[in-house]
This record gives structure tokens, C-alpha cells and sequence, in this order.
């Protein structure tokens, strides 16, 4: 026997005698409700939807305090997801749809059909939005928690500076050569605004142009004697820690790896995003020949 009630919000609770409290791979389950949201789209003739990992952090904190207060369903603190949002993506439109479910054999169809039968998720749904993002919790219970939410970006792309990133980069960089007797290395404001010049060059770009950073070096030798000059540069999707992916990153790779723990004395770094969420990180390592006291 089955139950189900549609209720407001939208939500929508189906409940089945099937084997309760199984652990599932919540992972599988949000691709599989992006892949069946974005298959009814084009059902409808609409264009796909684009996975972002910024906006799946949002839905699986509020899958997750859904189901820490075990059954509640809700749209509650909708307007805080969205400012944590617009500090990273230039916000248009949004909208959140959000389903519980327990016991059903098939979770993800069951979410996504109640949504199609609902005229306001299905509005959502059929949208006009570009990107998206789905999180899965899970209660003590068994029961599943899903919230996916829908964004369209303004038009306008802009390039946000992320100086909290930068720095957070810089310090664990001075902390790792410190800690493996390297040469101490400075910043400098300078080769950060270089680097911010260098990243709004490189974001437009598909693949690295190494015009952009002869461009560089020619700006940095009209300021600074140097005898050596090297970078770094990173390009990837948002996810919640970036400074762990950029260091991880850079060690991981050779020459980004001799560059971080290169015989230098003067860095700058500038990180950008864009409005969906896409980082673009530029290091610049220097050893300027005489380096003074600031």
C-alpha cells in the first residue's frame, strides 16, 4: 500500500512497505535526479541544465538541516542560500524545489515525478534557468531529504576578486617553505595587480595563452630587476575548499610543485571568479634581485 500527499512548498512525501532505514549512495542519487530533471526538460523542447558544485553545497546544508530535524520539510532560509550564493554568482532568477521521501523503491523517480505533478515544482522545473544543483540527506530513519535549486546568471559576466582566497593561498604557501627551510617570500601588491590583469586575460580564454604572460614579464621588468620569474595558474569549478584544491593541485604537479618551492623571494596571486562560479587562480613567483625591507 502507498501513500502519498502533496503538500505546500512544494514537497511532496511518499511512503511504501519497503525496507526502511538502508543507507543509500546519496552521490548516485543527486546525478540521477539531474539527469532525470534535465531528460524532462528536453522532453519539453527546453535546454539542459548545467551541474555546479557551489550550488549543490547550498542544497545538500539545507538537505541536511531538513533532516536533522527528522520529517520537517521546508523552504526555510531560501534567502540565506541565495546570499551565500551571490557572493559567488552573479544572481538573475532562482527558485528551490524540495521532496521527502521514505521507503519507496525507486526514491529519485518518486521525487521527481511528485514535482512534474506539481504546478508549482514543475514551473521550476521548465524554468528558464541555466544552471543547477541537488543535495541529498539522509535521516537516521531512512528517509531522504532533497533539494534542488535553479539559477539563471545575470547576462553580464564580471570578474569578482576573491582576496580571502589569495590569501589563504599565500599563507599556507609561506608556511610549507618555512617549514621545509626555504627561502623566506614576500607580497607584493604590485605582482597582485599584474596578476589580476593576467587572470581577466586568461578566464577568456579556452586554453592557456602564453602571450598573456610574456605580457606579464615585460610589465614586471619595467619595475622590478629580476633574475628569475615563474608562475602558477589554475582554472576549475567551484567546490567548497579552493585554496585545499589549488595547493593539492600545484604539489601534484612538477613544475608547479618547483615553483612553490622554488628559489624565490617575491609572489603575488590574485583569484577571480566569474558569475557561475568558475575560478581562475595566477601566482606569480619572483627573485628580484635587491629586495628591501617594506
Amino acid at each position: 500500500m502507498a501513500i502519498t500527499a502533496i503538500l505546500t512548498g512544494i514537497t511532496v512525501i511518499t511512503m511504501t512497505c519497503c525496507m526502511w532505514g538502508e543507507t543509500m549512495n546519496l552521490d548516485s542519487l543527486e546525478q540521477e535526479v539531474f539527469n532525470s530533471v534535465n531528460q524532462y526538460r528536453l522532453s519539453r523542447n527546453l535546454g539542459g541544465l548545467q551541474w555546479s558544485d557551489l550550488i549543490a553545497a547550498q542544497c545538500r546544508g539545507h538537505s541536511s538541516d531538513m533532516a536533522a530535524n527528522f520529517q520537517t520539510i521546508s523552504h526555510a532560509g531560501f534567502e540565506q542560500r541565495m546570499e551565500r550564493l551571490k557572493n559567488e554568482i552573479n544572481i538573475s532568477s532562482a527558485s528551490e524545489n524540495v521532496a521527502y521521501n521514505l521507503g519507496v523503491n525507486d526514491p529519485c523517480s518518486a521525487a521527481v515525478t511528485g514535482w512534474i505533478n506539481s504546478p508549482g515544482h514543475r514551473a521550476n522545473m521548465e524554468g528558464d534557468y541555466l544552471f543547477t544543483g541537488i543535495g541529498i540527506a539522509q535521516d537516521s530513519g531512512g528517509g531522504l531529504y532533497f533539494t534542488q535549486i535553479f539559477i539563471f546568471p545575470a547576462k553580464e559576466v564580471s570578474f569578482l576578486k576573491h582576496d580571502s582566497l589569495s590569501r589563504l593561498i599565500f599563507t599556507r604557501i609561506k608556511k610549507m617553505r618555512l617549514s621545509e627551510n626555504l627561502t623566506a617570500i614576500k607580497y607584493d601588491r604590485i605582482l597582485e595587480d599584474l596578476c589580476i590583469r593576467g587572470c581577466e586575460m586568461l578566464m577568456e580564454l579556452q586554453q592557456i595563452n602564453r602571450n598573456a604572460y610574456e605580457d606579464i614579464i615585460d610589465e614586471v621588468a619595467d619595475i622590478y630587476g629580476f633574475s628569475g620569474i615563474a608562475f602558477n595558474y589554475l582554472k576549475f569549478n567551484a567546490v567548497e575548499n579552493p585554496d585545499s584544491v589549488v595547493i593539492s593541485t600545484w604539489l601534484n604537479n612538477d613544475e608547479n610543485n618547483r615553483n612553490v618551492k622554488g628559489d624565490f623571494n617575491l609572489t603575488g596571486i590574485a583569484a577571480l571568479h566569474d558569475n557561475v562560479g568558475n575560478y581562475v587562480v595566477l601566482e606569480i613567483f619572483l627573485r628580484r634581485d635587491t629586495l628591501l625591507s617594506p
